[in-house]
């Protein structure tokens, strides 16, 4: 227990002194501020019956791209542990290698909460000073949400933790990372797309007399039924893109398996990362 805790005091000391952990926390602040300026301006234009329907995504959005800054972050920041011999002299000291990957991860992870709050707070900051409590009470049931976000943010930690633990070469990591992040988000918006295929659909039919009838209820082809929709359900819970998808749509309703694969994937990851960090070699 002491040795983890002098491991996280060392840790989070160095994420207060980090530089790309504050120019990281500038973009997501810049991000919100932008985002919350076009809430201002299409809430005086359209009025408040848009921010009702629009609320969730622009207040929950932080969790469509963490993951694209916990990549950036993760592998530059335990990247640069590798570069300066950190991690050695960690380990030749007497830290166990599995206190030294949790550490990583518990800052990574804390780091990536930080990131989201930043957005949270730019929310109240820039958007309730010009829209009112509107931007609150236009949410849909946060509760779930939040918690499932965070489970989320764990997740991405976890991963790019583990990458960033099996190779010291922090350029490449960084890439591989970044590119793997970039993919989930579009591997995510297309499985979420296909799941929101609705089952029948209309289309317009030309007549005899050259005028157009709609013609209702018609099967949709893009409609994925049987064990193919519920592959893609569990695919749809377990890329944490598609999860946030649910998030910030305001008619996105609870599903335990969102959590369920975020919480899974989070020990997965960890536990293997842990497996297989105590196996590398480390000059």
């Amino acid at each position: 227990v002491g040795e983890m805790r002098k491991l996280l005091s060392a840790n989070f000391a160095r994420l207060r002194k980090s530089k790309i952990f504050w120019t990281l926390e500038v973009v997501c602040f810049v991000i919100g501020v932008v985002l919350y300026a076009l809430v201002i301006l299409n809430t005086k234009n359209i009025g408040q019956d848009w921010l009702l329907y629009n609320a969730n995504s622009y207040f929950f959005f932080f969790v469509m791209y963490v993951g694209v800054i916990l990549a950036i972050f993760t592998s530059l920041f335990i990247g640069t542990e590798y570069d300066h011999g950190t991690i050695r002299n960690k380990l030749s000291v007497g830290h166990s290698r599995r206190d030294l990957y949790l550490a990583n991860l518990a800052v990574t992870g804390a780091a990536g909460v930080i990131f989201c709050l930043t957005h949270v707070v730019t929310a109240l900051l820039v958007g309730v000073p010009f829209v009112g409590s509107a931007v609150l009470t236009a949410i849909s049931p946060p509760a779930w949400r939040l918690c499932c976000a965070v489970l989320i943010v764990a997740a991405y930690s976890a991963l790019f933790t583990l990458l960033a633990m099996l190779d010291s070469n922090k350029a490449r990591i960084s890439i591989i990372s970044l590119l793997l992040a970039l993919l989930m988000i579009v591997g995510g918006i297309a499985v979420y797309g296909r799941l929101s295929e609705p089952e029948l659909t209309s289309r317009m039919v030309m007549q005899e007399d050259g005028s157009y009838r709609r013609q209702e209820n018609i099967p949709n082809s893009r409609y994925i039924s049987g064990t193919t929709r519920v592959i893609y359900e569990w695919m749809d819970s377990a890329i944490p893109s598609a999860s946030a998808l649910h998030i910030i749509n305001r008619n996105g309703v609870f599903d335990w398996r969102i959590p369920a694969c975020s919480a899974g994937l989070t020990i997965l990851f960890t536990a293997l990362g842990i497996a297989l960090f105590k196996k590398k070699d480390i000059r």
